[in-house]
């Protein structure tokens, strides 16, 4: 069996009979019935759950008006958005038919940008995953372009000074 240590909740998406997940900011243990407990969804329909709700630490946008409760009830009715899609039409909610509607392909993006890609190729040298040092000014234009705004400021604070010295932030 495996623990993963984070606070990301996408990684829960992974969570399974083999995969646990321990919430470092919460410091609680989920197995899937925790997951399904603390969000209403198995952990496999993170991503569809997320691509409603939104994930602003990870820039993920949500749908206007679709809050954690809305966004969980309709995954259980659906299962996943694509089913959402093809049948929102049947939805009570004319409101939220409409959101739906008009965040489609946002939703759908999103859900992309959730799912977490597991591969199974694991080579038996770990050379490939020397660190050979960082290189500050390529990270900045990398964090500017994808809007990871702390990651800068984060790096920093563990970055020798001598390192850090010239570069403008």
């Amino acid at each position: 069996k495996t623990t993963i240590f984070s606070s990301d909740k996408d990684i829960m998406q992974l969570v399974n009979d083999r995969i646990s997940f321990f919430d470092i900011a919460s410091k609680k243990y989920f197995k899937s019935t925790d997951v399904e407990d603390k969000f209403g969804i198995k952990p496999c329909q993170i991503p569809d759950y997320l691509s409603l709700l939104g994930d602003a630490s990870d820039n993920v946008p949500g749908v206007p008006g679709i809050g954690k409760v809305t966004a969980a009830k309709l995954i259980s009715e659906f299962l996943n958005v694509e089913n959402m899609f093809e049948k929102i039409d049947k939805h009570p909610s004319q409101k939220i038919r409409e959101s739906i509607c008009s965040y489609r392909e946002q939703i759908l993006f999103a859900k992309k940008m959730t799912i977490l890609e597991i591969r199974n190729e694991i080579s038996n040298d770990l050379g490939y995953a020397k660190f050979c040092g960082l290189n500050l000014s390529e990270l900045k234009e990398f964090s500017e372009k994808y809007g990871f705004k702390s990651t800068i400021p984060s790096v920093i604070k563990t970055t020798p000074k001598s390192e850090v010295k010239g570069l403008i932030f």
